[in-house]
């Protein structure tokens, strides 16, 4: 499953600070963003960073590094811990910054 989506993100972060030895606080770039669901195993990734980049192109949109991932469903989420899913239901979300 696939699913492009064109999204804005902000970054009115005022700053970076440490919460805990543990967990850190960045201010993270934001602007337009050309965002994917995958869901899949992760060695097939490579068909949705496709799909995104030709999407990107098709459309005249200059991507921009650092592209990002986001795990929804994945070998640590509670989800897969809790309810034993294999690697086929991971969800990743790439996002890639499109200018």
């Amino acid at each position: 499953m696939l699913v492009i989506i064109l999204e804005y993100y902000t970054d009115r972060l005022e700053d970076m600070s440490v919460i805990s030895n543990l967990v850190r606080v960045k201010r993270l770039d934001g602007g337009q963003f050309v965002t994917a669901l995958y869901r899949g195993t992760y060695d097939k990734i490579g068909k949705a960073y496709k799909a995104v980049l030709d999407y990107c192109k098709l459309h005249g949109l200059k991507t921009l590094l650092p592209i990002r991932e986001v795990y929804h469903k994945g070998p640590g989420s509670i989800f897969n811990l809790i309810f034993n899913r294999s690697p086929e239901n991971y969800i990743t979300e790439i996002q890639i910054r499109a200018g």
